[in-house]
C-alpha cells in the first residue's frame, strides 16, 4: 500500500494512460521514513533524508520534475551519507518533484534490486531558491 495522497487534475478528457502515469508519479515507497514528508510544499531547496543502511557504501538519488504525464530527470547524485541537498538551480518554483533512492551494497557490488524509498514534494511558488555564489580564494 502506498503512503500519501494522489491528486489528479486535468481539464477536458482524461485518458486512462494519463491517470495511470499521474498516479505513478505520486506513488510512494517507505515514505514515512523519508524527509521531507510526501506531498509537502517546500520554501527552499530541500535536504532529502532517508534511513541509513549499514551495508550501503553509497546511494543513488534521482530527482524528477513532474511535467504533465512525463517525468524529467533534473539530478542524479551519489552521496555517501543518507542525506542530499537538491541544488537550488535544478528546481523551478511551483513544480512538483518525485525523488527516489537506492543503496549500493558494497559487499555485493550492486545496487538493491528495488528502490529503497520514493516520495514527492512541491516547490512553493514563493520559494527562496538562492544559488550560492562560488567562493574564489585570493592568493
Amino acid at each position: 500500500a502506498a503512503d500519501g495522497a494522489i491528486i489528479i487534475t486535468h481539464h477536458g478528457t482524461t485518458r486512462g494512460e494519463q491517470v495511470e502515469h499521474s498516479a505513478e508519479a505520486l506513488r510512494t515507497v517507505n515514505a514515512r521514513k523519508l524527509f521531507p514528508r510526501a506531498g509537502v510544499t517546500v520554501k527552499a531547496a530541500p535536504r532529502l533524508r532517508w534511513p541509513r543502511r549499514r551495508v550501503a557504501t553509497v546511494y543513488n538519488v534521482q530527482v524528477f520534475r513532474v511535467v504533465g504525464t512525463r517525468y524529467v530527470k533534473v539530478v542524479t547524485a551519489f552521496p555517501r551519507a543518507n542525506t542530499y541537498r537538491v541544488p537550488a538551480k535544478k528546481l523551478k518554483r511551483g513544480s512538483r518533484y518525485v525523488w527516489r533512492v537506492w543503496p549500493f551494497i558494497g559487499a555485493k557490488r550492486r545496487y538493491t534490486s528495488s528502490v529503497s524509498g520514493q516520495s514527492w514534494f512541491i516547490v512553493s511558488k514563493k520559494a527562496r531558491l538562492v544559488v550560492p555564489k562560488k567562493v574564489v580564494r585570493k592568493r
